[in-house]
């Protein structure tokens, strides 16, 4: 869903395309960026689709249990004794290892791409032959998973 975020210097909003009817939102002049990052955890909020039919996972972070929609995951890094889930809007270091971590994961969506990365296949925006691309992360695939990959890939 495509969302109009307008900035204004007034409390005044008179025009139309600024009062939200239309999926735009509007804030009037933040005071830093905690007041624009609150408003846009807000909107998000607000404008992301029904959850209830999202595939999610709890993982274990620190002390807490989070809920982790597995259509956010864009790809999970092994580092020692610990993984980095990294999701569209955050990353959180897990005390688990990459295997445990993929067996919690569907087949269909995640697959292992290098020993130490685990990647969501509908993230994926770039295969060359020795690395794909996420975003603006660049992603190793190992030799011995090169084959799989391609296969893989060829099928979605």
């Amino acid at each position: 869903m495509k969302v109009t975020i307008t900035i204004t210097t007034t409390d005044e909003v008179t025009d139309p395309e600024l009062q939200g009817d239309d999926g735009s939102e509007y804030i009037v002049q933040p005071e830093g960026l905690e007041d624009l990052a609150g408003f846009l955890r807000k909107v998000r909020l607000n404008k992301e689709p029904e959850t209830a039919d999202r595939d999610y996972i709890f993982i274990n972070v620190k002390s807490k249990s989070i809920k982790l929609y597995l259509d956010e995951v864009e790809y999970i890094e092994a580092n020692g004794d610990y993984i980095e889930v990294k999701t569209i809007y955050s990353s959180y270091v897990v005390h688990s290892s990459l295997k445990r971590m993929q067996k919690k994961l569907p087949d269909e969506t995640f697959m292992k791409v290098h020993r130490s990365y685990v990647v969501n296949v509908n993230r994926i925006s770039q295969v060359m032959l020795d690395r794909l691309q996420i975003g603006r992360r660049t992603i190793p695939i190992g030799r011995t998973n090169r084959q799989i990959v391609k296969s893989r890939l060829k099928k979605a």
